[in-house]
């Protein structure tokens, strides 16, 4: 209890695994995760805490997101989610992406002696 793993071991299988769908697959049949399933509740939950833990990793995340949502597009309905449900994700980015950037104006401004 309590140790610490190095981050690079827990991110290592991932990166492993994505790299042998690539080259196996190929775009954008190699595409896993929530945006290849159009799961709406675990992207919401990626945001929520990378607006709280960190916001500019938020920013790298909702731009891959843009390029990833076109990849989960391409996939066949038989093997991807539904046009509806990608569109519905596209949706509350865009949202998401806007109230982010509002909040961070706002919190800048904030600390801004007028």
């Amino acid at each position: 209890a309590g140790v610490k793993q190095d981050p690079l071991t827990l991110i290592e299988p991932l990166l492993g695994s994505a790299l042998h769908n690539l080259s196996e697959f190929k775009l954008p049949h190699a595409l896993t995760g929530p945006f290849s399933r159009g799961d709406q509740h675990v992207i919401r939950l990626h945001l929520e805490v990378l607006k709280n833990k960190s916001p500019d990793i938020l920013r790298l995340y909702l731009t891959m997101a843009e390029s990833t949502l076109e990849l989960a597009r391409q996939l066949p309905e038989s093997r991807g989610p539904s046009k509806e449900a990608l569109e519905q994700i596209q949706i509350f980015l865009r949202q998401f992406e806007q109230d982010a950037l509002t909040g961070t104006v706002e919190q800048k401004n904030h600390g801004t002696p007028g």
